[in-house]
């Protein structure tokens, strides 16, 4: 009796699975279709699938007729990330300008990016826009070591990069500023000299109006520094920097700029000088002719080889 109703009892469940799976089977699904989403960059993608949009299926299918089922986000394409190629130049760097550089996304053309390009006066490449005395000159780490021209008694100078030897300039107050490195000067009396020079227009050509100077000498205990009214031998030099309004530092590596304007107006050409930390405060002149632009920066006089000049901006 009890293995009859075992019998029975098993042939009511295959009985009610058998009526489930059919209504199952027989149930006619109401597809949406999804159509497929190229993927990005930067977004995912898909491809074409269907979706039973009954609220007690929610089946999903790769085909219309609703045979193939398919797993929840099968169908998703992941992003295919940039691939960007070489940097191009844009914009070329000038020897106070950035530049700029952009590369494209091989996926995608209107994804780039852009960098800028430092500056040449800002890099070590400012080495090779000391072009005249620099003969003697060599390539720096990060700049220019100012070595002495012994057959002209004088160091390197730069014309900014510009051909006719004069950098535009309308009199707005402006900072010409470097970084220099005095290790080499070891001994004491060891020195070195710095000129920035301004041009006027004379005609159709750019002729030396005026020019600014600063000296450093070596000392037992650091260095002194002293804005000069000229140049002479070494020992006057020396003897120059030394001299009344002298301010001494003990850092090797030092900042120096030169702050400048010009009013046509008045022809007064005002300047100051920061060099290692030291403040020499406004001088002003009334100039001839009117000044137009920047000439050169020069290491006009130095008795020691070695000296580095790097990071040379106009702001």
């Amino acid at each position: 009796m009890k293995k009859k109703f075992l019998i029975l009892t098993l042939v009511c469940v295959l009985t009610l699975s058998l009526a489930a799976c059919l209504t199952a089977c027989s149930h006619k699904h109401t597809l949406t279709k999804v159509d497929a989403v190229d993927a990005t960059c930067t977004a995912t993608g898909n491809s074409e699938y269907y979706k039973c949009t009954d609220a007690d299926c929610g089946k999903f299918f790769s085909d219309a007729e609703g045979t193939e089922e398919i797993e929840k986000d099968s169908w998703v394409i992941a992003a295919k990330g940039h691939s960007y190629g070489e940097w191009t130049v844009e914009k070329a760097a000038t020897f106070f300008g950035k530049g700029v550089e952009k590369r494209v996304c091989a996926n995608d053309a209107s994804h780039t990016e852009s960098r800028d390009i430092a500056a040449i006066g800002s890099t070590a490449k400012v080495f090779d826009s000391f072009t005249v005395y620099a003969d003697a000159s060599k390539q720096g780490d990060n700049g220019i070591i100012l070595n002495k021209d012994t057959a002209n008694g004088t160091g390197a100078s730069t014309y900014f990069g510009e051909t006719d030897k004069n950098y535009d300039w309308d009199g707005s107050e402006m900072t010409l500023a470097f970084e220099l490195d005095l290790s080499a000067l070891s001994a004491t009396d060891d020195y070195t000299m710095f000129v920035l020079a301004f041009n006027y227009k004379n005609g159709d050509e750019y002729t030396h109006a005026d020019e600014i100077r600063f000296g450093i000498v070596k000392t037992d205990d650091g260095f002194v520094v002293n804005r000069m009214d000229g140049a002479a031998d070494d020992a006057a030099n020396v003897a120059a920097i030394k001299g009344e309004g002298s301010q001494s530092f003990t850092a090797s590596k030092i900042s120096a700029s030169f702050t400048f304007a010009y009013d046509a107006d008045t022809k007064e050409f005002t300047y100051s000088m920061t060099i290692g930390g030291k403040a020499f405060g406004d001088i002003t002149r009334t100039e001839l002719n009117d000044l137009v632009g920047l000439r050169y920066l020069w290491n006009a006089r130095l008795n020691k080889d070695g000296v580095e000049l790097s990071n040379l901006t106009l702001a």
